[in-house]
């Protein structure tokens, strides 16, 4: 074989025979296939147009070229010729009008498609069939082109013939040619009038185009832009026929367009043309690539025919078009397979970057259809087609640019290879650094370790038993609460069964009993297996309390709990609601004023059942009611007139009569300026005016219309809108989501702030600014929208900055509001479209989410919180309107008196009305009830017919309480001797529920504990007042009294324990008094009732005993610091004393006297305290500040109060057995006067 390899191969020249011999080395060309070429080769001819012809790809072909290079260099020779595949002018049809039709661009033919040059040679017959030939217009590598006639018709056809000697594979495209053609007819492609084979030869007879290509035409320079993009949409349609028949034209280029007389393009030239279908043939196989470089996708330049479909035709338009507009194709090059090659690896540049001025859309169209992957370009010629008909009509396209990550991640792929290396390279580097710092860090641990080691070693074995001794205890433990709550879940069941038993035979007593029995049993289990296993229904009737009013006082008063929460929601307004449009609430928050369609409502807040106060139907079909002022202001109505217009109505917030009204030419929103005077009105229609007046003499003063937004087609109108810096700034929300801020102050006004984009999903719909947040011209702002974000900005020098998104929910905003509660502190509600309202709560700059409360499943209309922020009103389309009111208050069953636990346990004390046999013979039925500090689980002692009167823990299971015995309801204490085996005090033990020891003594309302635990300070009471009352000391192990101290007036009030085991007491007569440790003499003694609180009277300077019953101390507590004692009068009073020396220590900033007695005092922190008045009212009360901070309020006299050790809870007794937990919170307060000093400091610098 090797010399047969070289007989064949020593008849050529050395570069060819190097050639040869490599494609033969690579399989490339089988030695039969060399002895065949070789034999059909011309004598003296060249054997590259044989290699050139072999079926490789445009990588083997370019190797092939880079062998004979390489030789020709060993051997000294000239540069070789070969470009890759074979380069041939292809017979364009522009020759019909006699001008060159010789393509600059190469074209690639497929092997076999190549006529030898002595055929090429040869001439046409003078006659071909009805044809007579005049003269020739065109030579190329598919045929050449004459100019002819038909002999009949006279008609001038352009006769395209293929050359004597063609392959079969030649002539078989040939017929393809003339079928694809024949079986087109559409304006823009060249038609075909007959075909066939004469004299040996074929034909085809073609419409002759008087005129010249698309190349022609292109060398004089490119085309105007929308001449261009005209020809490319006619050139689109035409292909889109064409693809419509099946055929697919594979060979789209300038030089294959013709331009008749009348400039109108026409297609021609379908040699490469493929049928798409089922019976389709195809003449090239894989690996091959035929056409036209420059303008062929790059799945044909790469030979892969599988993946050339209709889209390979857009892009060859796609570069048409390029190149029309810009002169030159999208690729160029030296040879075929250097343009090949930028085909497959470059994109594209932008033909505005080689021709500037040419349209972004038309860039985006050409680049759209030189995508490399053909799902990125337009899916057919007809949306193409499309897109030129949008641009040249000057409508959007629908293609779009890439995206600059979309860019990067192609250039990643196109160069993954250096991409991956750089990747690795980075990546090895990375791995390095990590592997030192890795390195150094075991070494640190190391060192760590070593010098932790000995300790672990002593410590291990200790640790070793006491997790041993734990484990051991846990599992003791959990024996037990399994045990513990099987016994519970057990007896619950059949305190149900029994009590549903009793219900049903009608004694609802027993029932009751039973009911309250099972409660107790399982509150606080988790999951209430009991209560789930006996079904939801009897769950829900159990919790729900489906009883008898008496039935259910009785278990209630058990310590069954009635209600928990700090939000307490009450219905308010007409049942069923017409129609309420807004809501507002008065100045003190005791009024709440509904606007209905037939007119406004005032609804008494404070009732415990709703209750009107008036109606006023001269407000009926208003849109906004707003309340402005105190309780001489008045309160607002925004009336629409019948016949345009609007008018702003002002009535008295007391009884709904009118005071005067106020013509505007529209009727919208009112916004109240936070000192009340100055008013908004906004506008809700298509103009979106804001117009500001003076609520003094009703003068307007500022006046804005709808802002234009850049490249919109309408004006957006104002939405909301909100009052900051007293009234010096005005915050204006719009429409399309954005706000703007409008200065009205002297010199200023009409000046607005750039717009901020707060809410790109929607229309902002409240705006409000925290009163304190103004400071130096820079504001904090809430915004709220119809996209469901709450959002808190800071006004920069420049724009607005988002602080803090305090929202981002689903459900569209409806409308907001806020109210501030004192310095630094305000809350801010909004309502939402399902029926939702949230609270946040801003306290000294920082904001928090308060609650999340439900009115039903309406939009929330509008929202009204009083100015002191303790009541919410929330009024909703179909539910009506809702009040809750804001405070932290958890009810349960019973009265006094209270106690807390060292772990945080409450206990206090349950009654239950026993009527007895006989009239006169009923007496009370008495409870202990205790609960964990989240009011969960709990125990209840029965304590027969006994009542406490006060009590303290010892420890967690040890209470001492001064108790009566026998107590009866109304009955006054018993006289002597009566009275000693009536009243005691007794050391109680929980766990064993049994009295430890009882020590007979007179009634006593007064109890403390010494802080050692090892004594008792009793205070009594004295039925006469001559008797006098006594202060005794007892001691805590056995009871036995340690020391009578004799007390003048008749009730020791209060008993306190100092740090140093000194006593402080305070009698009903206002004296205070220090006793010295041991109960020895007193170290001092003061009149702590203050003198503007006794009545006036010249002839008498010392009180009688009535006032001193009226005006005697009823309260003293110890600051936190241990150096003051504060007393509580009952005339409201509030007076601090020194108690080293009892001097007294006025307050720097006394909060306003009660309205009624104190009756308790204790601190909450420092410089706070805690008061709570007889007739209900709680209030925390900061010294420093002078005012209150916080409210509540208990429907019910007063009778208990007590605090828990860490001062987080208080709990009050009411006279109606119901026992009132309020939670405290004094957030960020005793950082209050660093905070204004800081914002002081801020505001002076800036």
């Amino acid at each position: 074989m090797d010399a047969e390899l070289r007989r064949l191969l020593a008849a050529l020249p050395a570069d060819e025979r190097a050639a040869a011999r490599h494609a033969v080395a690579r399989g490339w060309l089988p030695v039969e296939d060399l002895r065949a070429r070789l034999r059909q080769r011309p004598p003296g001819a060249s054997f590259l147009p044989s290699l050139r012809a072999l079926p490789l790809g445009a990588p083997q072909l370019e190797e092939l070229g880079r062998v004979l290079e390489a030789e020709r260099r060993r051997l000294g020779g000239a540069p070789s010729s070969w470009v890759g595949p074979r380069a041939v002018d292809e017979a364009a049809p522009s020759a019909a009008h006699g001008g060159s039709a010789a393509d600059s661009s190469p074209t690639l033919v497929a092997p076999g498609d190549s006529p030898s040059p002595a055929t090429e040679r040869r001439g046409a017959p003078a006659r071909l069939g009805p044809y007579l030939v005049e003269e020739e217009l065109a030579r190329g590598g598919m045929g050449v082109v004459y100019r002819a006639r038909h002999r009949d018709l006279g008609r001038a056809v352009a006769l395209k013939l293929l050359p004597l000697g063609a392959g079969a594979e030649q002539a078989e495209r040939f017929a393809i040619e003339a079928q694809a053609a024949a079986r087109l007819d559409h304006p823009n492609i060249v038609r075909v009038y007959d075909v066939g084979r004469a004299a040996g030869q074929s034909f085809l007879a073609m419409e002759l185009v008087e005129g010249e290509s698309l190349k022609e035409r292109l060398a004089r320079g490119p085309l105007d832009v929308r001449e261009a993009a005209d020809i490319a949409l006619r050139l689109a349609r035409a292909v889109a026929y064409a693809h419509s028949r099946a055929i697919l034209h594979r060979d789209i280029k300038p030089a294959n367009v013709l331009l008749d007389a009348r400039g109108e393009p026409r297609l021609s030239d379908f040699g490469l043309a493929k049928e798409v279908g089922a019976g389709s043939r195809g003449l090239t196989v894989t690996g091959q690539a035929v056409g036209t470089p420059a303008y062929m996708p790059p799945e044909q330049a790469d030979g892969n025919l599988e993946a050339i479909d209709r889209r390979a035709d857009v892009y060859s338009l796609g570069a048409t078009l390029y190149c029309l507009l810009t002169g030159q194709p999208p690729f160029a090059g030296n040879s075929a397979l250097g343009v090949i090659k930028k085909v497959l690896t470059e994109e594209a540049r932008p033909p505005s970057r080689s021709r500037p001025g040419i349209p972004r859309d038309l860039d985006t169209i050409v680049l759209t259809c030189l995508q490399k992957e053909p799902e990125a370009r337009y899916p057919t010629a007809s949306a193409l087609a499309e897109d030129l008909e949008r641009f040249l009509a000057g409508e959007p396209i629908r293609a779009r640019p890439l995206g600059s990550f979309e860019r990067m991640a192609r250039w990643a792929f196109r160069r993954r290879r250096a991409v991956a290396l750089g990747a690795l390279g980075a990546l090895l580097l990375g791995s390095l650094g990590l592997g030192v710092l890795f390195v150094e860090q075991r070494r640190r641990l190391a060192l760590q370790r070593a010098r932790a080691e000995a300790e672990r070693a002593r410590a291990e074995a200790e640790r070793t038993r006491a997790e041993a001794a734990a484990r051991q205890e846990r599992e003791e433990k959990a024996a037990r609460r399994a045990l513990a709550l099987a016994n519970r879940l057990r007896r619950a069941e059949i305190a149900l069964e029994r009590g549903y038993a009793a219900l049903g035979a009608g004694r609802g007593e027993e029932a009751a009993d039973r009911f309250a029995l099972a409660w107790t049993a399982v509150d606080g289990v988790r999951g209430t297996e009991a209560l789930a296993s006996l079904g939801e229904e009897r769950a829900a009737q159990l919790r729900e309390g489906l009883l008898s009013p008496e039935d259910l006082r009785a278990a209630a008063a058990l310590g069954l709990r009635e209600a928990l929460g700090r939000w307490r929601r009450q219905e308010i307004g007409t049942s069923p609601p017409r129609g309420l449009a807004s809501a507002a609430l008065s100045a003190d928050g005791r009024v709440a004023f509904l606007l209905a369609e037939d007119g406004l409502e005032a609804w008494d807040a404070e009732a415990a059942q709703p209750r009107r106060l008036w109606r006023q139907p001269a407000a009926a079909g208003a849109q906004d009611v707003l309340c402005v002022g105190g309780a001489e202001g008045v309160l607002l109505c925004a009336l629409p007139r019948a016949g345009g217009g609007g008018a702003v109505r002002a009535l008295d917030p007391r009884d709904g009569a009118v005071r005067w009204e106020l013509a505007l030419p529209f009727a919208g929103r009112l916004v109240a300026s936070p000192d009340g005077t100055l008013l908004a009105l906004v506008d809700p229609g298509p103009q979106g005016r804001v117009w500001v007046h003076r609520l003094g003499d009703r003068a307007r003063v500022f006046a804005c219309e709808a802002r234009q937004r850049p490249g919109a087609a309408y004006p957006s109108s104002a939405t909301a809108a909100a009052f900051g810096g007293d009234g010096a700034v005005l915050a204006v929300g719009y429409g399309d989501g954005t706000f703007s801020l409008w200065a009205l102050g002297e010199g200023l006004r009409g000046r607005a702030s750039p717009p901020c984009n707060a809410h790109p999903g929607g229309a902002v719909t409240a705006l409000a600014f925290p009163r304190e947040e103004v400071r130096g011209g820079r504001f904090l702002l809430l915004s709220a929208g119809e996209d469901g974000r709450v959002v808190a900005w800071e006004q920069t020098p420049r724009r607005f900055l988002a602080v803090r998104v305090l929202l981002e929910g689903a459900e569209p905003i409806r409308c907001g509001v806020l109210a501030s509660a004192g310095p630094f502190r305000a809350r801010f509600a909004v309502g939402t479209a399902r029926g939702g309202v949230r609270v946040w709560q801003l306290v000294a700059g920082t904001i928090g989410e308060e609650a999340s409360l439900r009115t039903g499943n309406g939009t929330v209309r509008r929202c009204a919180l009083s100015p002191a922020g303790d009541r919410l009103l929330a009024v909703s389309s179909g539910e009506g309107a809702k009040l809750w009111t804001l405070g932290e208050l958890e009810v349960e069953r019973g009265t006094g008196p209270l106690a807390f636990a060292p772990g945080g346990r409450r206990a206090w004390v349950a009654l239950r009305w026993d009527p007895g046999e006989g009239h006169g013979q009923g007496r009370h039925e008495g409870f202990l009830v205790l609960r964990s500090d989240r009011g969960r689980g709990g125990q209840v002692h029965p304590l027969g017919h006994a009542r406490p009167w006060s009590m303290a823990f010892l420890d967690e299971d040890t209470l001492v309480w001064t108790i009566d015995r026998d107590y009866r309801e109304r009955t006054p204490p018993v006289e002597a001797p009566e009275r000693a085996a009536r009243y005691a005090v007794e050391r109680y033990s929980l766990r064993e529920r049994a009295v430890l020891w009882s020590r007979p003594l007179p009634l006593a309302f007064s109890l403390a504990i010494s802080p050692d635990g090892e004594r008792l300070a009793v205070g009594t009471w004295s039925r006469a007042r001559s008797e006098g009352a006594e202060l005794l000391l007892l001691g805590v192990e056995r009871g036995e009294v340690l020391r009578r101290l004799a007390w003048h007036g008749r009730t020791v009030r209060r008993a306190l324990f100092l740090p140093d085991g000194g006593l402080l007491s305070a009698a009903d007569d206002g004296a205070l008094a220090r006793w010295g440790p041991e109960g020895t003499a007193p170290r001092w003694a003061r009149e702590a009732v203050a003198a503007r609180s006794l009545p006036a009277r010249e002839a008498a300077p010392t009180p009688t005993p009535e006032e001193q019953e009226r005006v005697g101390v009823a309260w003293i507590e110890a600051s936190t610091d241990g150096a003051y004692v504060l007393s509580a009068d009952r005339s409201g009073g509030l007076r601090r004393w020194r108690i080293e020396d009892g001097a007294p220590a006025p307050l720097a900033h006394p909060p306003p006297a009660a309205a009624g007695a104190l009756v308790f005092a204790a601190p909450a922190g420092p410089g706070t305290w805690v008061l709570v008045e007889e007739g209900g009212s709680l209030r925390l009360v900061d010294e420093r500040l002078g005012r209150s901070l916080r409210r509540a309020k208990v429907p019910a006299r007063v009778e208990f109060c007590a605090i828990d050790p860490e001062r987080r809870t208080l709990a009050v007794a009411t006279s109606r057995q119901t026992v009132y937990f309020w939670r405290l919170s004094v957030p960020v307060l005793p950082d209050l006067e660093e905070a204004a000093r800081r914002r002081a400091r801020s505001g002076a610098a800036r």
